[in-house]
């Protein structure tokens, strides 16, 4: 029962499912063995179970009864064929695999994937209604849509459904991890793409501080507005999640018609306490968004307003602890969660450097305490209008490099980017000499090096982060363009 192989036979799809029973078997697959299949029609416990055989056709688990109860006939009247490989295995003290089960139809037995024009039955209805969908769903291109119209389509009826029809069901996800692993491609490629096509400014240099404006080869206009934009527009709106409200998140409202950008870093005052933005997001156009922030006012938990304002951008210090340790916590707990204790005392220390007073220990007091110092530092490195990012390094270290995919974005941030980017250097005694161009180079080839997609992503778009030890960051692909990078040297 295991597919023959035959050239008539096409591959309908793929479903992953569980090994069950392994406790039961002393055999152990790897991640990666080609299993077989062999059903079990005297099985006592199940007249429909499908045995799971190793490479060396030792037993190893069963396909789970739920789906062995729909797949049995299909495989028993000859419609269905099946092949499987081991996903994963995870060495843990209870013995637990996932396969992979490639689905082989052949044209002759395929019937089901004919649509008949007038049901008979209610279950030839439902299997037209699943068929229907399943055919559409060929050409869409959101995954999280696909994944949630074929769970609301398998509560239709689940004892009236058809064999054939729960297959098509088991298949539909199977689109939506084809479409994601295509846009994992695709992000990267695009990353890597306007990396290597950076070309570097004319480098400016004041006291200790070197900036190297970036130029992409290539660029567009942008399909999207900032929360910014957004707010003195009337089309966004950000407020507490609820009346009582969580340090951990915030609700964006967009009523707009085109999608919001949310970099990482930015910092949103107001409502019960201020906030930063942990990772790069896009909001889609008429649509509202929790999104994952850590709080930089650690003395206030009260209202001054009923919504936030976006003001500040966060410092590049803050910002590279805070985006390591998101980066750990969507690696361990599938969130976006930073250290918020971490946080706190970023803040208390930067604070101090700037000699500010802050009845609510408030990152945005000390940023706008220091604005004369970092006023002269503004009008020396004023950065050109070409200029879609920013590389700003010091003698022999970048502090920060920031990309995004338009010169008009780069622009409409930098006055607020500028004076948290500057708040270390003008705090800093020191006159160094011009880092070199080579710094900043090595330093993007070492962000190649490290970019990882992320499993999670809110809203729209694929996230990237950067792993490593040595750096940290965070960014975000859409449509198969960069529309936002942010990488950051991280202290051992």
């Amino acid at each position: 029962m295991t597919k023959r192989i035959s050239q008539h036979e096409v591959l309908l799809g793929e479903i992953e499912c569980n090994l069950a029973g392994m406790q039961y078997c002393r055999a152990i697959p790897a991640a990666g063995e080609k299993v077989h299949f062999e059903r079990e029609p005297d099985n006592t416990h199940d007249r429909k179970a499908i045995r799971v055989e190793n490479e060396d056709f030792a037993k190893v688990g069963y396909i789970p009864r739920q789906a062995a109860s729909w797949l049995t006939p299909l495989i028993d009247q000859g419609i269905v064929y099946i092949d499987g490989t081991v996903a994963a295995c995870p060495e843990t003290n209870v013995p637990s695999a996932t396969l992979t089960l490639s689905i082989y139809v052949t044209p002759s037995n395929a019937a089901f994937l004919q649509a008949v024009r007038d049901p008979e039955t209610l279950p030839g209805a439902l299997h037209r209604i699943v068929l229907d969908a399943y055919n559409a769903m060929h050409d869409w291109r959101r995954p999280a849509v696909i994944r949630d119209a074929a769970e609301r389509l398998g509560e239709l009826s689940r004892r009236d459904l058809l064999p054939e029809t729960r297959l098509l069901l088991a298949l539909m996800p199977g689109f939506a991890q084809a479409l994601e692993a295509h846009a994992d491609i695709g992000a990267l490629s695009a990353v890597r793409a306007a990396l290597t096509g950076l070309k570097f400014g004319e480098a400016l240099h004041y006291r200790n501080a070197t900036v190297f404006p970036l130029l992409l080869a290539n660029w567009h206009e942008r399909a999207y507005v900032l929360l910014e934009e957004a707010l003195e527009a009337g089309a966004a709106e950000v407020t507490e999640t609820s009346q009582h409200g969580t340090v951990p998140e915030i609700l964006i409202r967009n009523r707009g018609e085109c999608p919001i950008l949310l970099p990482e870093g930015e910092i949103l005052t107001g409502a019960k306490q201020n906030r930063v933005i942990n990772i790069t997001m896009l909001i889609a156009a008429q649509s509202e968004l929790v999104v994952p922030v850590s709080c930089v006012e650690q003395g206030r938990w009260s209202s001054v307003s009923q919504r936030f304002r976006a003001t500040h951008f966060a410092t590049p210090h803050i910002r590279a602890r805070k985006c390591a340790r998101v980066m750990e916590s969507v690696a361990c707990r599938h969130s976006f969660d930073g250290d918020q204790s971490e946080v706190w005392n970023d803040v208390a220390k930067e604070l101090r450097c700037a000699g500010a007073e802050s009845r609510t220990a408030s990152l945005t007091d000390g940023i706008e305490a220091a604005r004369g110092k970092v006023e002269e530092y503004r009008e020396r490195l004023a950065l050109p209008e070409d200029a879609a990012g920013v590389a700003i390094a010091s003698d022999t270290q970048v502090a920060l490099f920031e990309l995004f995919d338009t010169p008009r974005t780069m622009q409409r941030l930098w006055p607020r980017l500028s004076e948290a980017c500057f708040f270390a250097f003008a705090h800093n005694d020191s006159e160094d000499k011009p880092a070199s161009e080579r710094v900043v180079r090595e330093f993007v080839g070492r962000v190649q090096e490290n970019l990882q997609v992320l499993d999670e992503t809110r809203g729209l778009g694929v996230g990237i982060g950067l792993s490593g030890g040595t750096m940290s960051g965070t960014g975000l692909c859409h449509e198969g363009r960069l529309l936002h990078l942010a990488a950051f040297p991280v202290e051992r």
